[in-house]
């Protein structure tokens, strides 16, 4: 959903996971016009590498493109899946991993993790939502970036875990105690916004740089605290439901990791 927050927030959650079969759904607004979805193998590529940030990711890879208040769909999927019903007040992604296997910027296989964002294209404009000026002029405004599991995490009992590692953007003009900072003309460099597909019930964020303080928030609203230098880490356990991350490096681009217990789908 937009929110405050406008195209920043627009983003997907996952109604299936499984074999050869992706399904997701975004909450539609009343300005939305059309929607693409847009994918990446990493973490940093999934970011991409806004002028600033010392990430170096590749960028994601355009998937799919479609109206609001649709269903779409994947060649593979369309044929083994004929779907007649209705998602009022929502719009669906379905797609099999293997149709994008050769395409450039291959997303990957069912084994592996991937990070998918969500971009707008507004009635008012009827243009895609992109940076107009500055340093990183025609950048693809996207949403945060969904980490959906492997497919074998669906068919397992319980809890499963996740680990992930990335670069946590530098330039952000994030500060500790404050709120992330979102500069929508995009000048300086956006912080990494990473969301989950289902709560962590425990979590640890550690700060692997040898150089750089980490700062980390649980939501845009949220603000940030810090993560000092080299093997340092917040560690959470029975949370109440983390959803969602907010990091940015304190001085320079910051690697870090994040490793987790996620409830799985029923």
């Amino acid at each position: 959903m937009s929110g405050s927050f406008g195209p920043f927030a627009t983003r997907p959650g996952i109604l299936q996971r499984s074999t050869d079969f992706v399904d997701l759904v975004v909450r539609n607004t009343p300005e939305m016009r059309r929607l693409r979805l847009w994918g990446a193998r990493t973490l940093d590529d999934a970011y991409g590498n806004l002028v600033g940030s010392g990430v170096g990711g590749a960028g994601c890879s355009q998937l799919m493109e479609g109206d609001v208040g649709t269903i779409i769909q994947t060649p593979s999927v369309s044929a083994r899946w004929r779907v007649e019903e209705s998602r009022r007040g929502n719009t669906s992604f379905q797609f099999d991993v293997r149709d994008f296997a050769l395409a450039p910027g291959s997303i990957g296989s069912d084994d592996e993790y991937l990070f998918v964002r969500v971009q707008e294209m507004r009635k008012t404009t009827n243009a895609w939502f992109q940076v107009a000026a500055g340093p990183n002029a025609g950048w693809d405004i996207q949403g945060p970036i969904l980490l959906i599991p492997t497919a074998k995490y669906f068919f397992g009992m319980g809890g499963a875990a996740v680990i992930v590692e990335g670069t946590a953007p530098a330039g952000t003009l994030c500060t500790f105690g404050h709120i992330p900072n979102l500069d929508e003309t995009v000048t300086v460099p956006l912080p990494m916004h990473i969301i989950f597909p289902r709560p962590l019930t425990s979590v640890q964020i550690r700060n692997l740089d040898l150089a750089n303080n980490l700062l980390v928030s649980f939501g845009l609203g949220m603000p940030m605290t810090r993560i000092v230098q080299a093997g340092s880490d917040i560690a959470i356990f029975g949370a109440p439901g983390i959803t969602e991350m907010v990091l940015a490096g304190e001085g320079g681009p910051c690697e870090f990791s994040v490793e987790g217990v996620i409830d799985r789908y029923d």
